[in-house]
Formats: structure tokens, C-alpha cells, sequence
């Protein structure tokens, strides 16, 4: 065992010890790397648990109760995938992640999770937010789990139900072309606001907005070359891994200082390595690629730029060309 995994081991010894001691905790439950089944921990992992208890906001909005693992050194609440947990650090960097949960929305996401399991086909008349949730919930707890605590054994109940982690469908041709036509309006858009001379704007537009589109564009291509159960985990983990190589090259090109003319560089990258991906994608799924969206969008662009280019020195320039 590396000094590491004993650190660890001994707050979550704490934890359990504590946890055991108030009533109103009712579930402890490591998820994430350090329970993973797919990919095991290294030496950066942190501790991701979910904490089900039944006065949530007693939890978030005081961080007295860290202690019990040690003296924190900073600690914050902050929202990520509109999943709000409480963070701490403690001395050498040891970081816990706590996702929060009322106990009884744990207890009724287990009762489901065990109906669907048993009836899969009940998953087609529940809401689209609840069947989205439960997804999540069941690719969460499908790379892997350890259970901690579990006072009303309902954790324990679904991990006897051997939930099977979803499988991430293709998208719609739909849902593609409208992701593509949606990219290309945010270019324009850029190019506007970077032409009025708003480059904190634009540039978090080109380097935010528009690097979340390439972000699942990369996704669906990677996956439409190797397979659509292939595993790309989320918010561009472990990319370097599985992105096309062609793509982890370009990607060096595509990210912009807070400058002007750079932001403007870097559009130009993020134009060029979104259309080959996209066209790419498109063509692996027999899909019809909105090549028209594209073209205009692109002929727009060319103009705002062509307008600037002018303006500063009377040459004109190209960008998404």
C-alpha cells in the first residue's frame, strides 16, 4: 500500500467513525476513481463520496463537520454538471469531494434504479429529466463503488441489483446537424463581437462556448471511428488518451491569450478543426452534413474579419477559410 492510499484510508476511517455517530448521516458511498472498476486511482486522484443525509443544506452551508478527517486547509461549495458538492484540501494536498444528497431522494433513486434494472423497459415512461438522472446515476455507480455506510441498507439492495452502466447512444441526425449549425452561429457570433473590439467576450465565447462544442464533436467522432460504446468519460478526462491524433495535434493551435489578433488565430484553429471532425463524424453515421450552415457562416466570418483587417492596415486577411 503506497503512503497515499494509507492517508486516504485513514480519513475514511474517521469519516466511517463519524458518520456511524450521526443519525442523520445515513449512507456513505466512494465513487469515482478511487472505486473505479475501469480505471483504478493514481497518485492526483482525490476521494469522490456522496454523502446522503436528511438536511443537506446543514452540510453545504458549514464546514465545521470536515474536521473530522483533519485540519482543512480550503474548502469551497461549487457546482459542476449541476451537481453541487462540498470540496475540501487537507495537509499534502488530499482532496475530498462530497456530493451531498437528501437521504430520501437516495432512497427513492435506489427504489427506481432496482424497478428499471428488474423491468428496463419501465425506463420509456418515466420523465426524460428522471430517466436522464438515473443514467447518470447508473453510469456513476456502474465504473464502480464502495460502500462505506449504509444504516437503511438501500445501497446495498442496489448494488445486489447489478445495475448495468447505459450505454451512450449515437446522437440523432437531428441532434448532429443541429450541433453543427449551432457551432457555426457561435463563430459568427465571435467574429462579431471580436470585430466591436470585445475581446474578454470573445474570446470566452471562442474558448469557452465554442470548446465545448468541439469538445463533443470530438466525442461523437471518436466514437463513431472505435465504437459508440466506447468509453471518452466526461468534460475531456483522460482526451489525450482517446481523441484522434490528428485532433491532439491541432488542438495545440485552438486556445487563444487575451489578445485580439490572437483570439482572432484562434478561431480561425477552432473553425478548422471543428469542420474536418464534424464532416468526418457525419460521414461515418450516414448522416448529411449541413454543409450550407457551414459555408455562409464561414463566407460571414471572412467578411468581419476581411472589414478589420482594413480598418487596421487597409489588407485584407482570411479567417475560416
Amino acid at each position: 500500500m503506497s503512503s497515499d492510499d494509507s492517508r486516504y484510508g485513514a480519513m475514511l476511517e474517521r469519516l466511517v467513525e463519524w458518520a456511524e455517530r450521526q443519525a442523520d448521516v445515513r449512507a456513505v458511498v466512494v465513487v469515482g476513481s478511487r472505486a473505479s472498476r475501469l480505471r483504478p486511482a493514481d497518485q492526483w486522484s482525490d476521494v469522490d463520496l456522496v454523502l446522503a443525509v436528511r438536511d443537506p443544506q446543514t452540510y453545504l452551508t458549514n464546514a465545521a463537520w470536515l474536521s473530522v478527517l483533519g485540519d482543512p486547509m480550503l474548502t469551497c461549495v461549487a457546482t459542476l454538471e449541476g451537481q453541487t458538492f462540498h470540496a475540501a484540501w487537507f495537509e499534502g494536498e488530499a482532496k475530498f469531494d462530497f456530493i451531498i444528497v437528501p437521504s430520501g431522494l437516495m432512497r427513492a433513486a435506489t427504489f427506481l434504479m432496482r424497478l428499471v434494472a428488474r423491468w428496463p423497459v419501465l425506463r420509456h415512461f418515466l420523465p426524460q429529466g428522471v430517466s436522464r438522472q438515473l443514467a447518470t446515476f447508473a453510469d456513476t455507480i456502474g465504473k464502480g463503488m464502495r460502500i462505506l455506510v449504509d444504516k437503511d441498507r438501500w445501497v446495498s439492495r442496489l448494488e445486489r441489483a447489478r445495475i448495468e452502466r447505459p450505454v451512450r447512444a449515437a446522437p440523432e441526425e437531428a441532434q448532429f446537424s443541429n450541433a453543427v449549425s449551432t457551432f457555426w452561429s457561435w463563430a459568427l457570433w465571435t467574429a462579431k463581437i471580436l470585430e466591436r473590439g470585445e475581446v474578454w467576450r470573445a474570446k470566452r465565447s471562442c474558448d469557452h462556448e465554442m470548446k465545448e462544442m468541439l469538445l463533443q464533436m470530438l466525442d461523437w467522432h471518436a466514437r463513431s471511428i472505435a465504437g459508440w460504446e466506447r468509453e471518452t468519460w466526461y468534460l475531456g478526462r483522460f482526451l489525450e488518451e482517446w481523441v484522434d491524433p490528428r485532433a491532439k495535434l491541432a488542438l495545440r493551435e485552438v486556445f487563444a491569450r487575451y489578445d485580439e489578433d490572437d483570439v482572432w488565430r484562434a478561431l480561425v484553429a477552432t473553425c478548422e478543426l471543428y469542420s474536418w471532425v464534424a464532416r468526418e463524424t457525419a460521414e461515418r453515421s450516414n448522416f448529411t452534413y449541413p454543409l450550407h450552415h457551414e459555408r455562409w457562416a464561414r463566407e460571414r466570418v471572412q467578411a468581419h474579419s476581411s472589414v478589420r483587417a482594413t480598418a487596421k492596415s487597409g489588407r485584407p486577411t482570411s479567417a475560416c477559410s
